[in-house]
């Protein structure tokens, strides 16, 4: 067993990168906002941004849910979106998860020539929205 000093200080660390992988969520919240703009191309998208760990999607009569959390990759603990969706009250299927890491870049492979996806930028926000939701409905 380690001592309490010891733990409270890997905890605090814990999370306090937690919340900065939260803030990066939430500004990933922020970005994709843009979705349900009426100058948006795409038509139809609805957002709800139930919490700063949970937003919902609706599109062409289906919901999805995108959660946030944090996960230890390799000894390292990242921040992670998983994307579901909704099939009844009690349902819900995976569809996609990323892991990001505290400098915003997903572990997602960028279209060709493209530089790696950033949390940060609103058009890599969308193109992951959008990617996950074309995947899915083209199952």
């Amino acid at each position: 067993m380690k001592k309490i000093d010891q733990m409270t200080s890997e905890l605090s660390q814990v999370s306090n990168r937690h919340n900065t992988f939260r803030d990066i969520f939430k500004t990933f919240q922020q970005n994709i906002n843009h979705l349900q703009s009426d100058t948006f191309p795409v038509k139809g998208i609805k957002l709800e941004n139930v919490s700063d760990k949970k937003t919902l999607i609706s599109f062409i009569g289906r919901t999805y849910e995108l959660n946030f959390t944090s996960c230890m990759v390799n000894g390292a603990i990242k921040g992670k979106i998983s994307v579901s969706r909704i099939l009844g009250e009690n349902s819900a299927n995976e569809i996609a998860s990323i892991i990001y890491n505290g400098q915003s870049i997903a572990d997602v492979a960028p279209p060709q020539g493209e530089d790696p996806i950033s949390l940060a930028e609103d058009s890599c926000c969308l193109n992951l929205v959008l990617n996950w939701l074309s995947s899915e409905i083209n199952a």
